[in-house]
């Protein structure tokens, strides 16, 4: 795991932009670092160490191949799928030296044979070509802008700004995040400033940018059998370094930790404030099955609301839900412990359906109304902020578009791939973030390929029978837990009037019509005093996160 930035085109200069972005990024990566300069292409990384090279010498890059011809920086790990017939030309040789291996071998399309999460940047000088590659289903994240003639990349936002980038608001991106809670890939909340498609590379050369779609459609397993999860939870184990599991109490995390610990492994768990039940109670269950090293960190509510001015600094933007305070203490509690690798259970809800918003487009609701189904405000309530319709239908044409993308499909496939592509993409970089804060790698293996590939023909061979994730529950209770009873998920939330406390607070500040002048925030303070459904307080939410963004975070964002 590393954080990587760089800059293509616009001749030399003495580096410093380079070096300025890789401080930025050093939480990402405290264990080695370095740059080159090799005229249109400035890049460098720095390294969080998990496995060290084949031969055991430190895994350090650049990657490197056929001389001086071929210069890699990646993030991230190759778990399987090394084609024995890539001859192992990168160096040092690990396992992220496979990336350089089969585009040498093969080009982009080697790519699709690997069980990987990754970003790399790759220069070929005898081309004067990069291409900036990005895992399938974008499990780590890599940003970029056009800059002052330059093309501008790094693992994170704020590795931009380093890089000189200036960032400011998206109006379309900030009415997204109203409406949806978060702004629909690859837009990020500041103009210009754009995320590189999951299974896709960024090629330039010579100052032409395009982007190329390496990931082929996964074929459905022959089977409905769970060998996949098995297989890729064992492959996410490999670590040189202490590696242990974030244990929710939930189904998904519940099955992860019984296929994949071992006794006296850490697991940890949170709740806010004193509770014996919900999901403290599963967690402690599943954790006395496996005889786990249980740590339970209880938050103090005032506490975690304290936090959510860090949480924006480390998200480079307002936050998407409350619940993203938990991989940030969760993560921290890992490091503390000594753990570098934790392995959770995100992407399952998505793969194998387990959202009640699944279940709502299972029972009809299609069409249209998928883009209702996926937002988290309603119009009339953006519209009594100011928003007029046609800023509202701009805010819906992403995430339509993405609906609109598998027309043949029935509703229920295509809201499935449209919600991996929006919602999971900020999900997925919430807890990149957060776990990368503390120096801590996140690993999922729900989402390596085989299993996304399993969940996706479930939903397009069973339908409606596929929701609620029956085969995730139907293997954990062969397994012999307790968590596979059940039924609700707490969310480890934090209590409402704390919430509204903080909310409150956040839209007090005087300025905000002059930092974010695109709301009518009078009004807002009107709906926020009165939220009294589901829609008003994710909107009341929403506009006091935008608030902090605009008044405590570390970016310009001047009207």
């Amino acid at each position: 795991m590393c954080g990587i930035a760089g800059t293509l085109g616009g001749g030399r200069d003495d580096g410093r932009a380079v070096e300025a972005a890789l401080r930025a990024l050093r939480h990402r990566g405290p264990d080695d670092g370095g740059r080159v300069d090799l005229g249109a292409f400035q890049a460098g990384y720095c390294r969080l160490a998990i496995r060290d090279a084949a031969d055991g010498r430190p895994a350090n890059q650049p990657f490197r191949a056929a001389g001086e011809r071929w210069t890699m920086y990646a993030n991230g790990e190759v778990f399987a799928g090394v084609d024995a017939a890539w001859p192992p030309v990168a160096e040092p040789a690990g396992d992220l030296a496979a990336l350089l291996d089969g585009l040498v071998a093969s080009g982009p399309a080697a790519l699709d044979r690997l069980d990987a999460d990754f970003t790399a940047a790759i220069w070929d000088a005898e081309t004067q070509t990069a291409l900036l590659a990005r895992d399938r289903f974008g499990v780590k994240p890599l940003f970029y802008a056009e800059h002052a003639g330059r093309l501008c990349f790094a693992s994170e936002v704020k590795g931009l700004a380093a890089l000189g980038v200036p960032l400011r608001p998206d109006a379309v991106a900030v009415r997204e995040y109203l409406r949806f809670n978060y702004p629909i890939a690859p837009r990020t909340l500041y103009a210009g400033v754009r995320a590189v498609p999951p299974g896709s590379a960024l090629r330039w050369h010579r100052g032409r940018v395009t982007l190329e779609r390496w990931a082929a459609p996964a074929a459905d397993p022959a089977h409905d059998g769970l060998a996949p999860l098995r297989d890729a939870v064992r492959a996410r184990l490999a670590s040189e370094r202490p590696l242990g599991f974030h244990l929710s109490g939930g189904v998904d995390s519940s099955l992860v930790c019984h296929l994949g610990a071992a006794p006296d492994r850490a697991g940890f768990s949170l709740v806010y404030g004193d509770a014996a039940d919900g999901d403290l109670a599963w967690a402690r269950a599943v954790a006395g099955e496996l005889r786990l090293d249980h740590h339970v960190l209880d938050v103090a509510p005032d506490g975690a609301t304290g936090t959510i001015d860090e949480l924006i600094r480390v998200l480079d933007a307002p936050v998407m839900s409350p619940g993203a305070l938990t991989p940030l203490f969760v993560a921290r509690a890992a490091r503390e412990a000594g753990v570098t690798v934790l392995v959770a259970g995100q992407g399952a809800d998505e793969v194998f359906l387990g959202y009640r918003r699944h279940a709502e487009v299972g029972e009809g609701m299609g069409g249209a109304a998928l883009t209702e189904i996926a937002a988290n405000v309603d119009r009339a309530d953006l519209r009594a902020i100011g928003l007029g319709d046609a800023e509202i239908d701009a805010a819906d044409e992403g995430f339509r578009a993405l609906c609109d993308h598998a027309p043949d499909v029935a509703p229920l496939a295509a809201f499935q791939v449209a919600y991996g592509r929006s919602f999971l993409q900020e999900l997925l970089r919430i807890e990149d973030h957060c776990h990368m804060a503390s120096s801590v790698e996140n690993r999922v293996p729900f989402l390596a390929p085989d299993v996304v590939a399993l969940g996706c023909g479930l939903t397009r061979r069973r339908g409606r029978d596929a929701l609620g994730k029956p085969l995730l529950r139907e293997h954990l209770a062969a397994l012999g837990s307790a968590a596979a009873r059940r039924t609700d998920k707490q969310q480890m939330a934090l209590p409402l009037d704390v919430l509204d406390r903080w909310i409150a607070g956040a839209l007090a500040a005087p300025d905000l019509p002059e930092r974010l002048p695109l709301l009518d925030w009078d009004a807002v303070r009107d709906l926020a005093g009165g939220a009294d459904t589901r829609s008003r307080r994710r909107l009341a939410w929403a506009a006091a996160n935008l608030a902090r963004w605009a008044v405590a975070g570390d970016h310009a964002l001047a009207a």
